[in-house]
């Protein structure tokens, strides 16, 4: 039975990879407008999420989301603990400012820690996949692919 459910959870990563493809189409520039676009981006992490992460970022921030947000990225060293309600995006949020620190070079390692195996996975898949498959962080970043 552990098979089967291995093929569908697979089959369900899949299906996030090609939706993730299909949402991240990239523009038609010139290597300046895309330096120039770069730039401007990483000037406003909100913005670069917007734009790098549009299936996430399907409503503007809440106040608290960007109280959040902007006290991790301001503070080099920091600890933080999001007691958020249950949907209102803290996975999400935080998977974007690893992804955000790791392509801009504000961290260069991630360290995930999770309560089981398959928790952890869960987390880490979607961060894995984004580096992988997001045509626009390929565009501007190049291919993040790891070893393993």
């Amino acid at each position: 039975m552990a098979k089967q459910r291995d093929r569908d959870k697979i089959r369900e990563w899949d299906l996030f990879r090609d939706n993730l493809r299909r949402a991240t189409p990239v523009p038609k520039e010139s290597e300046k407008e895309k330096r120039d676009r770069i730039t401007r981006l990483e000037k406003d992490h909100f913005e670069w999420f917007r734009y790098y992460f549009p299936n996430y970022c399907t409503h503007p921030f809440a106040k608290f989301q960007k109280r959040s947000v902007n006290h991790i990225l301001q503070n080099e060293t920091t600890y933080a603990v999001d007691a958020w309600a249950r949907e209102h995006a803290k996975t999400a949020i935080s998977m974007m400012i690893k992804i955000y620190c790791l392509l801009t070079g504000r961290i260069f390692n991630v360290l995930f820690v999770s309560y089981t195996f398959d928790n952890a996975v869960d987390l880490l898949t979607p961060l894995l996949i984004n580096l992988e498959s997001n045509e626009r962080i390929i565009n501007d970043y190049g291919l993040q692919k790891g070893f393993g």
